[in-house]
């Protein structure tokens, strides 16, 4: 999976299956795009159990599968890799040399964890939170140009917080290769997990 070959824009959906149904939100990724299981309120088993399934679907879709914050789980469900929260990226480079085909995706709040996620060997920076998100809105948008100045030249950075239609123009002309988002446009609500 290492060295993995990405489309311009791809989709990167982030899970919160408490709110938006992955399984729906997934059906409208195309082949190479990817799916991040976060979901980290789950209960253990019900986070394996949706991993599961969505490993079973991703394989059907051609999709790439990553667990965040969790090796064992991805390991256990033959994810593709692993997404890694910031205060883990110095995890990655012990987890590549255990995992050495994995992808390995890193959160970046700021410069620095940029700098931190490609040296500790990241195939994928996601940076957040570029746009104001009414997933979370009591965070403050980083905004485009310090976000455009955080994505680093030869890795694959996407852009996540606040991605939808109207930001998406804003961002087509940049040096994102993804665009990561939550609700994809679905309307909030509670969905039976």
């Amino acid at each position: 999976m290492r060295g993995f070959v990405y489309m311009t824009q791809t989709k990167i959906l982030i899970t919160d299956s408490s709110h938006f149904d992955p399984f729906a939100m997934a059906a409208n990724l195309q082949q190479g795009d990817i799916v991040i299981l976060r979901d980290y309120e789950l209960e253990p088993q019900k986070r394996h159990n949706l991993a599961l399934a969505l490993r079973k679907l991703t394989r059907q879709k051609g999709l790439i599968f990553l667990v965040a914050k969790t090796p064992e789980l991805a390991k256990q469900v033959n994810a593709d890799g692993i997404h890694l929260p910031e205060f883990m990226i110095s995890s990655a480079r012990q987890i590549r040399a255990k995992h050495p085909n994995w992808l390995i995706s890193c959160a970046s709040h700021n410069f620095r964890a940029s700098v931190r996620a490609k040296n500790a060997s990241a195939d994928i920076i996601l940076i957040s939170p570029v746009f104001a998100s009414p997933s979370d809105p009591k965070k403050k948008p980083l905004g485009i140009y310090k976000a455009k100045n955080m994505a680093l030249r030869g890795i694959f950075c996407a852009c996540l917080g606040g991605v939808n239609k109207k930001t998406t123009k804003k961002i087509k002309n940049n040096i994102f290769q993804g665009l990561a988002g939550v609700s994809w446009g679905q309307k909030r609500g509670r969905i039976a997990t």
